[in-house]
């Protein structure tokens, strides 16, 4: 019986050689050397023959070349640069385990409520999700053409529960034990948070999920800390108009992006002195300076790769409370829920995507030490 780990790096190989791909331009000259050697010749016609069947030979020349000692690399590569490809190679083992994580994350919701634990860590990008009590997802068989099954299918068109894929299947989530019943009943009042679903399409769901139930205030011990800031920063705007925060720590918070985004705009400019620009084009920028748009795109113009340094920085206020679920749980307003769940939402998009970037740096300096106490925050 394999352990946990080992039956996780199964799971991570398994999506990588079936389900993600990464493409360097190298891959695409090996391609072509495989083709070269395989298709002219003698037994060009017989190699054609193999690879269309796709049999036990194809089979054997995929696990020769998957696995190909240092020579035969060599061999199949020339004709590549000599660049260095890890971070898209960082990026698809990143895909990969997010696809396994996020296949466990389906199980777990879909698992025995009384027995499975109430969090579940989703690396990556390593947060905790808290599930609610008593709340659980069912598979279901889809009837032809597609189709989920009755009522199933009434509670999801009527924006009482989201139907996501899972594994072969379709599974129904948030529900509830019936009481006194058997069988299961949408979680009542749902729609406060299911509606802002509403247009994704099915494979995006699970994610939408996942955003609901992180616990962004969860207290991390030294070893388990992610990498990444796991934190829902929201607009200072919303937070004043919902009435989350006064009028001076809204105008406090402004001021501060502010003083950043200015600081960003000052190094953009001496980067541009250094790299000789004109004076009077200088000149120009600065004035630019209480425009952010107008500064962006005069100093992109001038020197993209500079200007592409720019970082724009916006007020947010950090997020004290419960995860979306916990606070539907805990009597907040509707209103106010409706807004949280699709900026939850954004935000653990953006986090996922920092995610798989760090996961590209990181590839290229595998090798290099990381002290927990250097760790990069992004």
């Amino acid at each position: 019986m394999l352990d946990a780990d080992t039956q996780h790096l199964l799971a991570v190989v398994t999506a990588l050689e079936k389900d993600v791909a990464w493409h360097s331009p190298a891959r695409f000259q090996v391609a072509a050397n495989i083709a070269r050697e395989l298709l002219t010749g003698p037994r060009a016609k017989a190699n054609e023959w193999l690879l269309q069947e796709e049999g036990e030979g194809w089979n054997d020349l995929y696990l020769d070349t998957l696995y190909a000692n240092g020579d035969r690399q060599v061999h199949l590569q020339r004709g590549t640069t000599s660049y260095d490809w890890s971070g898209r190679g960082g990026g698809a083992v990143w895909r990969a385990e997010r696809q396994v994580s996020l296949d466990n994350l389906g199980d777990w919701l879909t698992g025995p409520v009384q027995t499975d634990t109430a969090e579940y860590v989703v690396r990556p990008p390593g947060w905790v999700l808290s599930r609610p009590p008593g709340w659980h997802a069912t598979v279901l068989e889809p009837t032809h053409p597609g189709r989920l099954p009755q009522p199933y299918a009434a509670w999801t068109d009527q924006g009482r529960a989201l139907a996501f894929p899972h594994r072969d299947n379709q599974a129904v989530w948030p529900l509830q034990r019936r009481p006194n019943r058997p069988g299961f009943e949408p979680v009542p009042g749902a729609e406060a948070f299911l509606v802002p679903a509403t247009g994704l399409r099915s494979e995006q769901v699970l994610s939408y999920i996942e955003a609901l139930l992180v616990d962004w205030n969860h207290q991390y011990d030294a070893e388990g800390e992610p990498d990444l800031h796991l934190a829902l920063d929201v607009p200072v705007g919303k937070a004043y108009d919902f009435r989350l925060i006064s009028a001076e720590e809204r105008q406090r918070a402004m001021a501060e992006a502010r003083a950043v985004t200015m600081n960003s705009m000052d190094e953009v400019i001496d980067l541009l002195t250094h790299g000789g620009c004109d004076e009077e084009d200088l000149q120009d920028l600065r004035q630019l300076r209480r425009s952010v748009r107008q500064y962006a795109q005069v100093a992109m113009r001038l020197d993209p790769s500079v200007g592409a340094r720019l970082r724009i920085h916006k007020a947010t206020w950090r997020w004290p409370g419960l995860s979306v679920a916990g606070e539907f749980l805990a009597g907040t307003p509707t209103d106010l829920v409706q807004w949280l769940a699709p900026v939850a939402h954004a935000r653990s998009s953006l986090i996922t995507q920092q995610s798989i970037q760090q996961a590209w740096t990181y590839a290229f300096d595998r090798y290099a030490p990381r002290a927990p106490s250097a760790r990069r925050r992004v």
